[in-house]
């Protein structure tokens, strides 16, 4: 599978960037070009973009799902900020295991556990 693309929220740390372009995909960073941009910009740069959002904000899922925004992919990172190394090691291991499931889904990894869901366009819902 070639590398995918990926667009990490202000929120999230360059050390869980640096795992994706290890891995041989494709980071830029919001804080880079878009620091306080509103959310549903972000999700709209990162759709025109072909990039999957990796955030820690659960607004994400609202604009997904409950608006129906569209997206390439959205992964949720749920594990406390302070648990570095096993946020950097979680995010490794979903890179490594299931990168082919990423792209056009939303993905919520936690410490032990990790679920994904297929973000379905407008017209496939």
């Amino acid at each position: 599978m070639a590398g995918l693309r990926f667009l990490f929220d202000e929120n999230m740390s360059r050390e869980i960037g640096s795992v994706a372009s290890e891995e041989g995909h494709d980071a830029a960073w919001l804080v880079d070009s878009r620091r306080g941009a509103k959310d549903d910009d972000v999700l709209a740069e990162a759709l025109q973009e072909n990039r999957i959002v990796v955030t820690e904000d659960m607004d994400f899922g609202r604009l997904v799902f409950a608006e129906r925004m569209g997206s390439a992919g959205v992964v949720l990172i749920r594990i406390a900020p302070w648990k570095q190394d096993l946020r950097r090691e979680r995010f490794c291991w979903l890179l490594r295991e299931h990168s082919d499931r990423l792209s056009g889904s939303f993905t919520v990894l936690g410490e032990k556990t990790w679920r994904v869901r297929a973000i379905l366009s407008e017209g496939g819902n």
